[in-house]
């Protein structure tokens, strides 16, 4: 469903409202004039409003022709509408001899002309057939002021043909040729032509391959038009993409910050990037005429949004579509920010669309907050955003306590019947709440009964979309109670869940005894044809009723609009009443005035006065701020001597460290060095000292065995002594020697034991 249907009719009154000051003097109920018509219904055919059937019936009717052509040479001469094989056709040869036809104030050779110069663009031959058809769709379109030639294959040569038919055509006031292929010189020749039109006031030439400097050209042709409010060059998906650049962006700022007409803008899809937004952004800040604005998928991102939310704030804008920009969760606090009025101003927006920016619940909360307090916001927007962790803490209060937001769109948001339980609360305490959108989401028969409490006792929402869910029987049966109790919805949207025949036979009742519901979907249900056709009939039933009172309302209300003679009287009087006070108040301001120049003298004299105390203040200031800058100045000297020194002291402690460190680890080896020597001499010393209690040992050994030797040597002496006389003196004497011999050697030799030395025998 479309949601942009409030803000078009918001942009139609606007639109008649301009048409009005622009005194147009041409009657809106004059339709077609007709000087000696034919029967249209002999000869208009369905309309074909593309290109590409356009081109298709074209061929058809070229090989027909061809095949009719070798059979019959003749045929043309017989016919009142001969077939040309060029790419152009005479008027004479065009319009019968006793027929002539006109549509809007177009007369048929100007509705030939353009024919001819969109077959010359299209580099197709001219059918007859084809231009009754032609006539036929301008016949459809070409009505209520409006002159719609989209997806028609408009070329430059059409779009100059079309300039120079409405150049001075007072009878038509929007001009739309979107989905063309004008290209930059097809658009900047039909804006020259259309500079001399002071009637119309829109101009759509969206998806018309326009590249930034043809747009840069159109639009400060726009900029010189004295009528055209409403500018429409975005692009649309698919060829003939417009685009403006930073180029275009520059331009529509001098738009904004110099027409006093422009209220309705579109560039949407023009890829002016975060530089054209910025841009954008100083023209909107000084613009004061502004009133909508479409900058959807234009690959803005969060940047340049801060500037976009300044100029929103001090601007009239009304109406703001930012869809498709990846602005995420930081370009929509931003939002946020601007929807509080933390941007010096109130937020002039009614409208707001922020759907596909990738914003998720931490975004909302914030979203929600701020618009929870905003008296001036009427229509948000948020589909297809990531909101599967839910809606956050802040949608409950935003429900309940918002008394301004009539419609809110929440689909294609991943929301879960958690996230959407508060929703019943809030439609209790919520009254103005229409239009309310769900669809496509993850809601069950719990989300759908959390609704159904609240329907039951609200008494404001008009449309409810719950479509492509996942509602079962029991939800089904939940909303089918809160419609009988809920006697003011009027659209329900059920498409694509999960009911039932129990739930669909309730609703059928319901909608059979509530005139005032008039659209209640069941489709891609399982539920019985009987049902579906019974409700289809009580809508259809439901709808005639609703359309048979809406005349007498609508007329009443009317009467109500409109004065009584009698009062214009009481109006007189009370505008001659109001001139009285008008002169009265006058007398009082001279008064006042002479009063006020008196009071303004001696002000003047007191600000002298105190003009001259501040220069001299202002001069000891400058003094003072001179000797501060100057202490300034060697304090921050000092500071870097000191830092320096502190600097040269801090490595030369930091050295020592090292150094104490290294003298440390050299201390700690040589400790553990002398430990080494020290076990080594200890150990040598150990060893010296067995060897030398050894060798006393065996000194005091040998020291008793001399002096057993010394001892038996003197027995043995005198033992010698008294046989010095035997016979053997010599022997003797030579025994003797060899004993003193071994004896010596036994002294120096501590190995030989002295029992091993035998005396000598005599």
């Amino acid at each position: 469903m479309d949601y942009s249907f409030r803000s078009k009719e918001s942009i139609e009154a606007s639109w008649m409202k301009l048409e009005n000051s622009f005194s147009t003097s041409q009657s809106a109920n004059q339709s077609i004039s007709v000087s000696a018509r034919p029967n249209t219904s002999d000869f208009i055919q369905k309309p074909k409003s593309r290109c590409s059937r356009e081109k298709f019936h074209h061929n058809r009717s070229a090989s027909l022709q061809n095949q009719s052509m070798n059979t019959k040479h003749s045929r043309a001469s017989s016919q009142d509408y001969p077939i040309s094989h060029s790419h152009s056709i005479s008027y004479s040869t065009f319009i019968p001899k006793t027929e002539q036809y006109s549509i809007n104030g177009l007369d048929a050779y100007q509705i030939h002309r353009i024919y001819v110069a969109k077959c010359n663009d299209l580099k197709i031959p001219v059918l007859l057939d084809q231009e009754k058809n032609f006539f036929s769709y301008c016949h459809i379109h070409f009505t209520k002021r409006k002159f719609e030639l989209s997806e028609s294959g408009i070329g430059p040569k059409a779009a100059k043909a079309i300039g120079e038919v409405i150049e001075h055509n007072k009878e038509f006031a929007y001009l739309e040729l979107s989905k063309n292929i004008m290209g930059d010189k097809g658009a900047i020749i039909l804006a020259k032509a259309l500079c001399r039109n002071t009637d119309l006031v829109h101009l759509d030439v969206s998806s018309n391959d326009i590249t930034p400097e043809g747009a840069s050209a159109l639009i400060m042709l726009v900029l010189k038009h004295p009528s055209i409010a409403s500018l429409n060059i975005s692009s649309h998906e698919g060829l003939h993409r417009n685009r403006l650049g930073i180029v275009g962006a520059s331009a529509i700022r001098r738009v904004l910050e110099s027409s006093m007409i422009i209220s309705f803008l579109n560039i949407a899809g023009t890829s002016i990037g975060p530089e054209g937004l910025i841009s954008l952004s100083k023209g909107l800040k000084n613009s004061k005429t502004l009133v909508s604005l479409n900058i959807a998928n234009n690959g803005i991102g969060s940047t340049g949004i801060s500037n976009l939310a300044e100029a929103i704030a001090s601007s009239s804008l009304k109406i703001l579509n930012i869809s498709l920009n990846k602005i995420g969760n930081e370009g929509c606090d931003i939002i946020s920010n601007l929807l509080m009025g933390e941007f010096d101003a109130i937020c002039p927006l009614e409208t707001l669309d922020l759907s596909q920016n990738e914003i998720s619940t931490r975004g909302a909360f914030n979203l929600f907050t701020a618009a929870t307090g905003n008296i001036i916001l009427q229509t948000l927007n948020l589909e297809k955003n990531k909101f599967s962790s839910g809606l956050s803490p802040a949608f409950h209060p935003f429900v309940c306590g918002n008394t301004k937001i009539k419609m809110l769109n929440l689909a294609f948001c991943q929301i879960k019947s958690e996230g959407i339980c508060t929703v019943g609360d809030g439609l209790i305490k919520n009254k103005t709440l229409r239009i309310l959108n769900i669809s496509n989401n993850v809601i069950d028969d719990n989300g759908a009964e959390a609704i159904s409490i609240g329907l039951h006792t609200n008494r404001g929402l008009k449309f409810l979309d719950l479509s492509n869910n996942f509602i079962k029987n029991k939800g089904g049966l939940a909303l089918a109670q809160a419609l009988k109790m809920n006697q003011c919805l009027e659209q329900i949207n059920l498409k694509g869940n999960g009911l039932k025949d129990d739930a669909a036979q309730q609703l059928s009742e319901i909608s059979r005894f509530r005139p005032n519901l008039v659209r209640l979907v069941l489709d891609l249900n399982p539920v019985s044809f009987k049902y579906l056709n019974d409700i289809k009939g009580h809508m259809k039933h439901n709808v005639s009723v609703h359309q048979k009172y809406l005349v007498p309302k609508l007329r009443s209300k009317i009467s109500d609009i409109q004065f009584n003679e009698s009062e214009f009287d009481t109006i007189r009087r009370k505008i001659e009443s109001k001139m009285k006070e008008k002169t009265e108040n006058q007398q009082k301001l001279e008064k006042q005035n002479v009063r006020y120049i008196e009071v303004k003298e001696n002000e003047e004299k007191k600000y002298l006065v105190i003009h001259e105390e501040f220069e001299k203040l202002y001069e000891q200031r400058k003094e003072l701020s001179k000797a501060i800058d100057e202490l300034e100045g060697e304090i921050k000297k000092t500071k870097i001597i000191r830092e320096r020194e502190i600097k040269e002291l801090s490595d030369k402690i930091a050295y020592t460290v090292s150094e104490a460190k290294q003298l440390e680890k050299q201390k700690t080896h040589k400790r553990e060095q002398l430990g080494l020597l020290r076990n080594q001499h200890t150990n040598i010393i150990n060893d010296l000292r067995a060897k030398l209690e050894n060798e006393e040992l065996l000194k005091r050994n040998a020291e008793s065995t001399i002096y057993f030797a010394k001892k038996k040597l003197d027995e043995k002496s005198k033992e010698l002594a008294r046989i010095k006389n035997t016979e053997n003196d010599k022997n003797i004497e030579a025994a003797k020697e060899e004993y003193e011999t071994k004896i010596q050697n036994a002294i120096f030799d501590p190995k030989v034991p002295p029992t091993k030395l035998k005396p000598v025998k005599a």
